[in-house]
């Protein structure tokens, strides 16, 4: 059988279809390399709340652009008509910004413009991106737009603040050098705000709307963006609305606005102080709170959540009367007529509201009780124990048996005390939170800072462990505390349980029970010590009690930091507190200079600065003391003499120590050259030391360039000391009249490198620019 043969056609045909897929391939590879891809060119310039960026794609085909703008990266890609090039650029910033707040648009030329809104106004960024990698083709693409730059030092609203850290930052990041390529890593803004815009005035009443949504209600964050002192509490702030709307959106929703950029807006809401906060109900009930007593997403969470339910507990049943008081001990009742509302309804409806609209509330139930239900409670009192037993304990049942109507104060074991001030909100909100404490009660953790709101003397009970004695003692204690209600509060707790509080208190437990009273307002503590053959006894803590009042006691201890251990308060500046003030300014041995500081001060940096030269000139001098207390964390002691305002200066020489010596600082102003010409005049002592050269005679202000800190600028201060500096000279050598602003200093430097790099790129021409 003869074998078929192939057709010698095939070969053929195989050999044309290749070469035919070589020469498409051929053909199509231009456009292969054409189609690659590429970084554009980036030029940008800043502002302090701004970003300015040009992305620039030559001949740019517009219907190939794309943008992605989140509050982190940019992300512009586009494909050039000239040679098909595809450009991308996606450029991770170094700080947050604010997507709502920016825009981009193309300009004539093609180029990709954008105004980006930095999310926190403050410093320059010292670069635009996250990483500096020198090597990548962003970074080197990537340069100043000289049409919109502008130097910093021009943009500065506020000179004070000019070198102050931002949150998350240290020292290095006022270093340019180091700023430039120190990692951008800031943990405390790595948020999520997806739930949480920042809205403007414009779209205030929008967000506000819950009409077709499925939240019930609406809650605000009023914040400076601007960075100032507070800025760290802002930030923290921001991060917990954030997180908490994570949780809540579904139920609530939650934004933010820009106090400083919407002060139109501030002013319909009549807010004045931030960072505050507001709640939004559709009816049209805004409550504001104060945020910062919201501590955790939990607790801001649940605290919301309570915004949703009813602000009264409505009392439709004698049983569910039985539950409320029962599981309460204190009650704002209100009486109510069921078909007609009376004006006590519509204030204490709004003060409930209020009340449940405070973060940390007062541990009151509100609860309604309409006029139907009492002859049923009259009647069930009869044949019920336990209700009767209720009105029994609570003192309702004559209120009951006359048809009360209006708002009523219910405590356990006391009796009822109605209403009967003014149908206003402030009025009744006041005379409920005097009202719900009780005349004589057991102090927790939970409850200390209730009191200390009160701001009233607290009287403490400190029990030991002598259970038997206890009932008695504290049964006629409370007799003697309703004489003082509302002028003292009253309290006890067990030494064994006190925790802490006997720190706080600093006073000694003689293992018997005793008494401490606290003056929250001046700081006080007056101790009513006992002793096994010495109890406690209540015409003691009366005696004590009226004393207090009448001011006319001595008080045992004041606040005051921890005495300093003598081996780290070696001077030449000695640290002192209000536990050794009266021993240290009164030793006979020295003449004492004493200080009195408060760190929030804005000068306190400079005058630091200035007391510890003149401590260091003085170190030799053996019967001269230099020494500083912080006026605010330390209370004067009663025998000291009146200080007047904080910060101020005394001498208590050896020879005299009942006629201190003010130093007078308004003329002049706080300098070490006159503090140590007043120690001279007025010591007992000859204090023969070389005089500190006077600042102000070498034209410049005392305590260093104005934005210096301690940590950047005192080193510097304590080794260039106006003696060891040189005046400025001009052409004919002789000193100027003006010494160059710091402001001028700035700009003759940048302008200085800008012209070195004119020079450079022109191959070395003199080309000023």
């Amino acid at each position: 059988m003869a074998l078929r043969q192939r057709p010698a056609a095939l070969p053929r045909r195989l050999a044309t279809a290749v070469l035919m897929v070589l020469a498409s391939l051929l053909a199509f590879a231009p456009t292969m390399v054409a189609a690659e891809r590429r970084v554009p060119k980036v030029l940008w310039a800043q502002r302090r709340p701004l970003l300015y960026l040009r992305v620039v794609i030559p001949g740019l085909a517009r219907d190939s652009l794309r943008v992605t703008l989140n509050d982190t990266h940019v992300k512009v890609s586009g494909t050039s008509t000239d040679d098909g090039t595809e450009y991308i650029m996606s450029a991770h910033l170094f700080r947050k910004i604010e997507p709502a707040g920016s825009s981009w648009e193309v300009n004539d030329l093609g180029e990709v413009q954008f105004i980006i809104q930095k999310f926190w106004e403050w410093r320059y960024w010292p670069r635009l991106l996250k990483e500096y990698k020198p090597k990548s083709s962003l970074q080197k693409n990537l340069q100043v737009d000289w049409k919109r730059w502008k130097p910093e030092f021009d943009d500065v609203t506020n000179e004070e603040d000019e070198d102050m850290l931002m949150p998350g930052e240290d020292s290095d990041w006022l270093d340019d050098e180091v700023a430039l390529r120190k990692a951008a890593v800031f943990p405390t803004e790595e948020f999520n705000r997806d739930h949480m815009p920042l809205i403007n005035e414009s779209s205030f009443r929008s967000f506000l709307e819950v009409k077709d949504r499925p939240q019930q209600m609406s809650v605000v964050l009023f914040f400076e963006r601007t960075y100032n002192k507070r800025s760290a509490a802002h930030q923290q702030l921001l991060r917990l609305f954030a997180a908490t709307s994570s949780v809540v959106n579904r139920k609530v929703q939650v934004g933010s606005v820009d106090a400083k950029a919407n002060q139109k807006l501030m002013r319909k809401l009549r807010l004045t102080q931030f960072p505050t906060a507001k709640l939004f109900f559709p009816n049209g009930d805004m409550f504001e709170f104060n945020p910062a007593e919201v501590k955790s997403v939990k607790g801001f969470a649940m605290f919301l959540f309570r915004q949703l339910n009813p602000a009264w507990v409505d009392i439709r049943s004698v049983d569910m009367f039985a539950r409320v008081f029962q599981q309460a001990s204190r009650v704002v009742l209100g009486v109510f007529d069921e078909e007609e509302e009376i004006a006590e309804e519509k204030v204490a409806n709004l003060v409930a509201k209020t009340y449940r609209a405070l973060p940390e509330p007062p541990p009151i139930v509100f609860s309604r009780l309409n006029t139907s239900l009492l002859p049923d409670l009259y009647e069930a009192s009869s044949h019920n124990s336990t209700v009767s037993g209720i009105l029994d304990r609570i003192g309702m049942r004559d209120l009951v048996a006359e048809g009360y109507r209006g708002v009523v104060m219910v405590k356990d074991k006391q009796d009822p005390i109605p209403y009967k001030g003014p149908l206003k909100k402030d009025p009744l909100m006041g005379w409920i939170y005097a009202k719900h404490f009780n005349v004589l009660e057991e102090i927790t953790r939970g409850n200390f800072d209730e009191f200390r709101r009160r701001n009233l003397p607290v009287l403490y009970i400190l029990l030991d462990d002598n259970a038997s004695t206890h009932t008695e003692l504290l049964t006629d204690v409370k007799t003697l505390a309703q004489e003082f209600d509302g002028r003292v509060s009253f309290v006890y707790t067990r030494v064994s349980t006190s925790g802490d509080l006997m720190e706080h208190l600093r006073c000694e437990y003689q293992g018997v029970t005793f008494a401490v009273m606290e003056d929250f307002v001046n700081e006080y503590r007056y101790c009513a010590d006992a002793t096994p053959t010495k109890p406690l006894s209540v015409e003691r803590l009366r005696r004590l009690t009226d004393g207090v009042l009448a001011n006319s006691l001595k008080p045992d201890k004041v606040a005051s930091q921890k005495v300093p251990d003598p081996k780290d308060n070696l001077g030449p500046v000695f640290e002192v507190v209000a536990d050794n003030l009266i021993e240290t300014v009164m030793d006979k041995e020295y003449d004492v200079v004493v200080h009195f500081y408060a760190e929030f001060d804005e000068k306190w940096d400079d005058d630091e600065f200035e007391l510890a030269k003149l401590g260091d000139a003085s170190e030799d001098i053996p019967k001269l003391k230099i020494t500083r207390i912080n006026g605010i964390l330390n209370e004067k002691p009663s025998e000291f003499p009146e200080i007047g305002y904080i910060p101020c200066t005394w001498m208590f020489p050896m020879n005299n120590k009942h006629s201190p010596v003010y130093f007078n600082k308004t003329t002049g102003g706080f300098n070490a050259h006159r503090l140590l010409q007043w120690v001279k005049q007025t010591a007992s002592i000859v204090v023969d030391v070389p005089d500190i050269p006077d600042p102000l005679a070498l034209g410049r202000p005392s305590g260093g360039q104005v934005g210096e800190g301690v940590a950047g600028g005192e080193e510097k201060r304590r080794t260039e000391t106006p003696s060891t500096r040189e005046p400025k000279t001009g052409k004919a050598g002789k000193a100027e009249k003006k010494p160059k602003s710091k402001e001028k200093a700035k700009l003759d430097d940048v302008m200085k490198e800008l012209n070195e790099m004119r020079k450079e790129i022109k191959g070395g021409k003199k080309d000023e620019l």
